[in-house]
């Protein structure tokens, strides 16, 4: 590998005059030095590849195996029988005029698997109200 190097006198030149982070700046770089900076890459390449192979398998464990179900405490609660005209805002207002319709809105959402009601769809409510 052949290197370029400047004249001595250039190199002392240089060197007294150097200003931090000048474009001029003169560096010489070494064979040694250039095999540690390749070095360098090839290591961090290769940390790469090994941590996203390690993230591919472990995605796909994942969705090989069926999550387990935690099972939810049994919450007492009443059923009520979607009317037209019915709306998980006006449901919740008939239980809890007095509260925060928003809360309640969404809870009666998480307890029916989502917000979008049908006519002769059996909800469950809340007996606390809350």
């Amino acid at each position: 590998m052949a290197l370029a190097f400047a004249h001595v006198d250039q190199v002392d030149t240089e060197i007294e005059n150097y200003v931090p982070n000048s474009p001029q700046r003169f560096r010489p770089i070494g064979e040694v030095a250039l095999a540690l900076r390749w070095l360098g890459v090839v290591v961090v390449g290769a940390a790469t590849v090994l941590g996203l192979q390690l993230l591919a398998s472990s995605l796909v464990q994942l969705a090989s195996h069926p999550t387990t179900r935690i099972p939810q405490a049994t919450v007492p609660y009443a059923v009520h029988r979607v009317e037209r005209g019915d709306t998980l805002w006006s449901i919740a207002g008939d239980i809890d005029a007095s509260g925060d319709r928003r809360l309640l809105v969404d809870r009666l959402a998480r307890m029916n698997g989502g917000s979008s009601i049908q006519v002769g769809q059996v909800l469950r409510l809340p007996l606390d109200g809350r």
